[in-house]
């Protein structure tokens, strides 16, 4: 529908932006996380965008707003449980609490 519509449109006349945003954390998280990439305890760092139909979700619950922007995603794949710990140890130290914005998935 036209939620849908507003969304790409904004998504397209800002994507320039958003992919150097993703280049510049992909370079700060390969950076923050140098030791466990050199040891092989980093399997793999993904960034991505949250999906469409998750901002049109976040557009509904605040619908006298302005089209919401797309979160960037990191994804980090560790070797083991320790590891993965560890480094979101790191992330929550240098990252404030942000409540529906920051999400783990170490135990499911």
């Amino acid at each position: 529908g036209y939620a849908y519509e507003v969304l790409t449109e904004v998504n397209q006349q800002t994507v320039i932006a958003r992919q150097r945003n993703l280049r510049y954390l992909e370079q700060y998280f390969g950076t923050l996380l140098i030791d466990y990439r050199d040891d092989g305890s980093i399997r793999d760092i993904e960034l991505a965008e949250e999906p469409v139909h998750t901002q049109l979700r976040r557009w509904a619950t605040r619908p006298n707003t302005v089209p919401p922007l797309p979160i960037p995603r990191v994804k980090v794949v560790t070797s083991d449980r320790d590891t993965c710990w560890k480094i979101l140890g790191k992330i929550h130290a240098l990252l404030p609490p942000m409540p529906y914005k920051l999400r783990d998935y170490v135990s499911s």
